[in-house]
């Protein structure tokens, strides 16, 4: 009902608002997007939604963004876009550099809405929207948007710091600033501030209140004594100015009325928030008064105020532009604007005309309740790469493209050699050339840890390479997705399918028509990918020199770039030297290449033949596109929907990779495990095949659903095989529980190690249920943690090995042991090395590779505290903890706080096994002082072991493997000792030891 109320009575403010609004101002409208893109609020609010539940700040952040877009040339976007050579930066203007925040979310929302709505919704209008849906998911009201602006195509520095409000505003600053912009400087002043409610502040926007307010060398007298005190243990003087502070000390994440009276009581952190009550004889004293004691007044005013400030200067009609990336205005704003969704759909049908029903699978919307920001995923980690590698466009357009001509579009490009894998990547057309793989596995990472295991590396490289195109500038369009991936690849068929740089017209035709792409508008508009990027001399060097074997250079050569050519390219010269694809616009997708078609300056035999050979039906069509980039945009998106659609594998084809450069391990997951209890009593088995045989789904669907619920599960089960091997040796004696009136049990699960923290006894006892289920008293529990721990690893994307079996299980447990035995998160790396050595490993190389696993999973604040606050009883956080981690630690878990509050092992790939980890520790953010000792203990040994291993990946893998199966064979218990318990949490009853699971030993697993 109060919502309603709320809803109604904004739908009254909006009309009263725009009443005498200007011409421009009118034009904006709550139902713009009606027609166009109803859906449009509700979009946004989903992508903010899951913002929220990784970054509670993101709220305060995006109307931030949205106050700041306003006040500088109005509310247009242009605090969105990024430095050009033409545009200077709004975001690095002083009240935003390295304060302003949110852009990555705004781009997923973009992202959203465009998918959505193609090139209909501003995102200026995306901001605001943002705002209003921020303040109502925090508690605050909601109102009717009005909308309809566009985007400006500019940016404006000098204003922003000119026009926008700081920190340390005297209230007749404040005033100013409003009225400048077109606020009124009392209710539009108080009730906007009033944004302050939720929301953090960095020190150095309050610091100088706290030890010399306006040069005195004093505190700022306004501020409360003890709130004082505890803002200056926070920021010390002269320490991290970045360290965050709640500008709410209440309820710091919740939009409320909280504000006004923190004001009150002399709480208000920064000056400028503070001068609203403070200032004598301010008329703003009162406002503060009335909303401090009237949650409701402050909610009205604030609809009221936003409206009006939502309406300052916006850009309407064909004003500005509908931007398709929010960072950056239009390549060519005439195509930015907005686009019929009918001509999209139209020219996907095109693409699709005459699929088979495995490609009629393909849909935009394959993943839009399963991972619906992939794109946006990709595209983030795609302009980072652009920004160290500005040919990584044009070489994910490749990689897509020699992915496709062999077999179809399947990531068989990516994968690497193995024993029954012939890596296309040596194929000649891809040996020394093929580039971008390691964007690849960064693009397959960040997806991996939004949506393990749902989208493919062939998906990936699709959207990768149409995110390319977009980014340098040339056409967006709808993505056809649900592709999976090949478990093969075949380089002789590489070697045959692919172009050629040096091929004719002809030989490029039978290319393509060999794999159902058309050889006159499909290759010309492809081969028009050759407008960025580059290629080596040892490409086109022939035409230099001796074309065709006739001791002269190719007579379609324009002669000043021939000459041009052979100054770069000498004869018998380094054949890896580069040049750009396009002499004009280099790394700009346009149709500049088709120019130079028509100029004789095609740096390839293969481009240039388009336009060069006598009579060809291309050179129309090079033309044509020459003269019209809006065509060559048109029919190349038509072309790579068409070329994205050859041969692909879908429903249960193929599979998921975990790693985009090796088949999954288990990858005939769907198999069961017949035979397993038919052959003998030798345990030559290992999970990967308990996971494959007709009569054990069960056994695989427990530990699939425990997979696709938890993801630290894999974390956690490797941690119990870690903690069952160090005490007694690998014998199951973690698992098992207290038993009453028996006291040869003292269950290890309530030593210090493990109390609290161990987990994944459920999942085990799944596991093992379902192999009773189908070999009865066989599978001790001792081999079931082997094998779950190695599985774990190859399924997080790390290494997979041949786990050693045949153990047994112990029938008693020693908490006592477990206690003296396990590592501690506390130790430093003498204790380390020793508790390695008392067990029987190495104290370099198993110690460095085996804590290698805090690559994923979780800590609880519990086991790094005393880092942060009080280390080693010094009253300081330990001294090699990187500052800002930190803080953001210090954040999470405050003295005195929760301790069981969790945070990632790994700040990179908190779920991926791979070698952050070491990464993490050489930037000193190891998150426990166990971890951290390794690198940072001054001499140690274990110091270039940690630079090996985070240099090397292939190392830390390899040796990881070898200390897993060295520790897998402590103290084991084989034979006819010990017994194969039928529930892993307690010992058989008649201490039977059933059946022998060896004749004595372990064996390798098949």
């Amino acid at each position: 009902m109060a919502s309603l109320r709320y809803l109604l009575a904004a739908a009254l403010v909006v009309a009263f608002v725009l009443e005498g609004s200007s011409p421009a101002q009118a034009q904006l409208s709550p139902f713009f997007y009606s027609s166009t893109c109803p859906n449009v609020t509700n979009i946004i609010r989903e992508v903010l939604k899951n913002a929220f539940l990784s970054d509670i700040r993101i709220g305060a952040s995006l109307i931030r963004l949205h106050f700041h877009d306003c006040f500088v040339n109005g509310c247009d976007a242009s605090i969105l876009l990024d430095s050009t050579n033409t545009i200077d930066s709004e975001k690095f203007a002083a009240p935003n550099n390295n304060s302003a925040r949110g852009f990555e979310v705004i781009d997923n929302m973009k992202a959203a809405v465009e998918r959505a709505c193609p090139r209909v919704v501003s995102c200026a209008d995306i901001l605001t929207i943002a705002a209003e849906r921020s303040v109502a998911l925090s508690g605050g009201p909601s109102w009717a948007v009005p909308l309809g602006r566009r985007d400006s195509r500019t940016a404006n520095r000098a204003l922003a710091n000119q026009n926008l409000p700081g920190p340390f505003d005297t209230l007749d600053e404040l005033k100013s600033s409003f009225r400048n912009v077109g606020l009124n400087d009392k209710l539009d002043l108080v009730a906007l501030s009033g944004a302050h409610t939720f929301g953090r502040a960095q020190c150095q926007f309050f610091r100088g209140r706290l030890y010399d307010f306006n040069n005195t060398g004093k505190p700022d007298p306004t501020l409360d004594a003890t709130f004082l005190q505890q803002l200056r243990k926070l920021c010390p003087q002269g320490g991290n100015g970045g360290v965050l502070a709640n500008f709410d000390v209440t309820t710091p994440d919740v939009f409320d009325n909280k504000y006004f009276s923190n004001l009150r009581g002399r709480k208000g952190l920064l000056q400028s928030d503070q001068e609203l009550f403070s200032t004598p004889g301010a008329d703003t004293a009162a406002i503060v008064e009335d909303f401090g004691r009237n949650q409701n007044a402050f909610f009205k005013n604030f609809v009221t105020s936003m409206i009006r400030m939502g309406n300052l200067k916006p850009l309407t009609g064909n004003q500005g532009e509908i931007r398709l990336n929010c960072r950056r205005v239009n390549g060519n704003s005439n195509i930015a604007t907005r686009s019929s969704s009918s001509e999209a759909a139209l020219v996907v049908a095109i693409a699709l005309e005459g699929s088979s029903p495995s490609q009629a699978q393909l849909s935009p919307f394959f993943y839009s309740s399963t991972c619906p920001n992939v794109t946006n995923i990709i595209r983030g980690v795609l302009q980072k790469a652009f920004l160290s590698d500005i040919r990584i466009g044009a070489s994910l357009i490749r990689l897509h493209f020699h992915d496709c001509f062999v077999n179809g579009c399947d990531a068989s490009v990516l994968l690497d050699n193995t024993t029954t894998i012939d890596s296309e990547k040596f194929a000649a057309p891809n040996n020394n050339s093929a580039r971008g793989f390691e964007v690849i596995d960064q693009m397959k990472a960040a997806v991996e840890k939004a949506c393990p295991r749902v989208v493919s590396c062939a998906d990936i490289l699709t959207i990768a390479a149409e995110q390319s195109v977009a980014l340098s500038g040339g056409p967006s369009w709808t993505n056809l997705l649900g592709r999976r991936d090949s478990r093969t690849a075949n380089r002789t068929l590489a070697n045959q399918n692919l172009p050629s740089p040096f091929d004719t017209l002809d030989r490029l035709k039978a290319s393509f028509r060999n794999v159902g792409l058309n050889d006159n508008f499909d290759l010309v508009a492809l081969s028009g990918a050759h407008t960025f990027g580059r290629a080596q001399c040892r490409f086109f060097s022939v035409r230099l020199f001796n074309f065709n074997n006739t001791g002269n250079p190719d007579p379609t050569l324009d002669a000043t770039f021939l000459q041009q050519l052979r100054q770069l390219c000498p004869q018998g010269g380094n054949g890896s030297v580069l040049t750009n694809l396009d002499v004009t616009t280099p790394n700009v997708f346009d149709n500049k290449y088709f120019s130079n078609l028509r100029n004789r300056k095609g740096l390839l035999q293969s481009d240039q033949e388009l336009f060069s050979t006598p009579g060809a039906d291309t050179i129309d069509i090079v033309n044509v596109f020459r003269k019209n980039q809006a065509a060559f945009f048109k029919s190349f998106v038509t072309s790579m929907i068409r070329m994205g659609n050859l041969k692909p594998l879908t429903g249960n084809e193929g599979e998921i990779r975990l790693n985009c450069r090796r088949v999954n391990g288990n990858s005939n997951i769907q198999l069961s495990f017949s035979r397993l209890c038919l052959t003998n009593h030798h345990l030559k088995l290992s999970l990967r095949q308990i996971f494959t045989t007709p009569h054990a789904l069960m056994h695989q669907t427990s530990f699939w659903n425990a997979f696709n619920s938890d993801i630290r599960i894999t974390a956690s089960l490797i941690r119990l095989h870690f903690h069952d091997c160090f005490v007694n040796g690998c014998d199951g004696s973690i698992l098992l529980d207290n038993v009453a009136n028996d006291t040869s049990i003292d269950s290890e699960k309530f030593s210090m190690a493990n109390n609290n923290s161990a987990r994944g006894f459920e999942v085990v006892d799944a596991m093992k249920a379902a192999l009773e289920s189908a070999c009865p008293g066989i599978v001790s529990c001792a081999d079931i943690l082997a094998i779950a721990s190695e599985q774990s690893v190859n399924l997080s994307g790390g290494p997979s090995w041949t786990v050693p079996l045949g153990r047994r299980d112990g029938r008693t447990a020693n908490r006592s042991l477990a206690d003296q035995n396990l590592p501690t998160p506390f130790q430093t790396l003498d204790l380390l090395k020793g508790r390695f050595t008392n067990v029987g490993l190495n104290d370099n190389t198993d110690l460095v590779a085996l804590s290698g696993a805090h690559t994923f999973g979780r800590a609880q604040c519990q086991f790094f505290s005393q880092r942060l606050f009080n280390f080693n009883g010094t009253g300081n956080p330990d001294p090699t903890l990187n500052a800002t981690l930190l803080a953001q630690l210090q954040q999470l878990c405050p003295q005195g706080g929760n301790g069981s509050v969790l945070t990632n092992l790994d700040l990179s790939t908190p779920d991926g096994f791979d070698n952050d980890y070491f990464s993490n520790l050489q930037a000193n953010n190891g998150l426990l002082q166990s971890d951290q000792e390794l690198f940072s203990t001054p001499g140690a040994d274990t110091i270039p072991i940690v630079n090996n291993f985070s240099s090397n990946e292939t190392a830390f893998f390899e040796s990881f493997a070898v200390s897993m199966i060295r520790m897998g064979n402590l103290s084991l218990l084989t034979g006819t000792q010990g017994e194969i318990r039928s529930n892993c949490r307690r010992v058989n009853a008649n201490n039977l030891s059933t059946r022998s699971s060896s004749d004595g030993g372990l064996v390798s697993s098949i």
